[in-house]
């Protein structure tokens, strides 16, 4: 039987090319010397991959101290450290349109749309104050970049502040969602040791609101690594939490936030503690479908360059662009999303059901 003939799809939509001149992916070609089109481009990074990480963080600002000479020490994964020289801070370059007399300073940053409450929004240099009160109150309880910070919580402007506070003192970062069961959470938070947890006390999804405090209390009495736990309060009633050991340690997040305050309110001077490039910055996880689920972790340079590459060149997402990912902080695309900041995007974080109240609801928002 002879095959069926397969037409070639038509193209629904490309470029111009007075558009694809202005684009990331052509000025970064142009800056490295590469005639032709894409193809040359890939195959020149591919044939050339030190040089082409090592110019594409010049292209796209990356702060960092240090030598980027050599580019990597050993030749076969997982032997393989990518600029062992250079030290950065992760915060630091996701906040840094947020800087005094930055020109995006008074740019929006984040959006927090949430079925729980009143939509919240965040500049790039309040952004920039809320993560450094953060930072200031976990160096207040020791926390340095030896240590480990967890978060139980929804897609909210709240989480992306504690990452960014976090991350700012150099410690790592790990994160599940408020849909998980508290033993599957204590699973892969066991394994990362957090000296400090961010959760909720409920969310509300598709009209429906949902307590936590049975999942939260199971998980604190789970993880005796735990010093502090800072709870974003999300329903409308205030909850009664009954385990001693959460009531000894529980902060609200609002003072948790004075707590790392000026005495005068203020936020306090921005500090970022440099680490080395492929640094455990991030742990994600393996789905655990065939046994305990494994830690994967996450480099402070290595998901920084990564995801620059992937947002300013692949995406071309640019400076007061504005981008949203309907994800949930227990997926890898939420620490996506929020690299966003570093290209000067503002992010929307989308706490709800996605088809409430209308099919529409996510579209109804860009």
């Amino acid at each position: 039987v002879a095959e069926p003939e397969v037409e070639a799809r038509k193209v629904m939509w490309e470029p111009t090319p007075s558009v694809m001149e202005q684009t990331a992916m052509k000025k970064f070609q142009k800056s490295v010397g590469i005639e032709g089109g894409y193809d040359a481009l890939w195959k020149w990074s591919v044939d050339n991959s030190e040089e082409f990480w090592t110019k594409l963080m010049d292209f796209v600002g990356i702060e960092f101290e240090g030598s980027t000479s050599p580019v990597k020490i050993g030749d076969t994964m997982p032997d393989v450290t990518w600029y062992p020289e250079v030290k950065l801070n992760f915060a630091e370059n996701m906040l840094r349109h947020g800087a005094p007399g930055a020109p995006l300073a008074d740019a929006e940053a984040i959006v927090s749309i949430s079925e729980s409450r009143d939509d919240k929004r965040w500049s790039f240099a309040e952004a920039r104050d809320d993560a450094s009160r953060v930072r200031a109150s976990l160096s207040k309880l020791g926390v340095t970049s030896s240590d480990a910070c967890g978060a139980y919580l929804s897609n909210i402007g709240e989480t992306i502040l504690a990452m960014l506070g976090t991350t700012s003192t150099g410690a790592t970062w790990t994160s599940c969602s408020p849909d998980f069961g508290a033993r599957a959470v204590a699973d892969r938070f066991t394994q990362v040791a957090p000296k400090v947890l961010f959760t909720c006390d409920g969310f509300t999804s598709a009209g429906k609101s949902t307590s936590l405090q049975d999942k939260v209390e199971e998980l604190v009495d789970s993880l005796p690594s735990l010093e502090k736990v800072v709870v974003v309060g999300m329903l409308d009633e205030p909850t009664e939490w009954k385990s001693e050991k959460l009531k000894s340690l529980i902060i609200s997040w609002e003072d948790f936030l004075a707590m790392g305050s000026e005495e005068d309110g203020s936020a306090p001077p921005a500090e970022y503690t440099r680490v080395p490039f492929a640094h455990p910055q991030f742990v994600l996880y393996s789905s655990g479908t065939t046994g305990m689920p494994k830690s994967i972790a996450h480099g402070c340079g290595n998901t920084l360059l990564q995801h620059a590459k992937e947002l300013m060149l692949h995406s071309d997402l640019r400076e007061k662009d504005r981008m949203l990912f309907y994800t949930t902080c227990g997926w890898m695309m939420w620490n996506w999303m929020a690299s966003s900041l570093f290209a000067g995007a503002s992010i929307v974080c989308f706490d709800g059901f996605a088809a409430y109240p209308k099919l529409d609801a996510p579209w109804s928002l860009v």
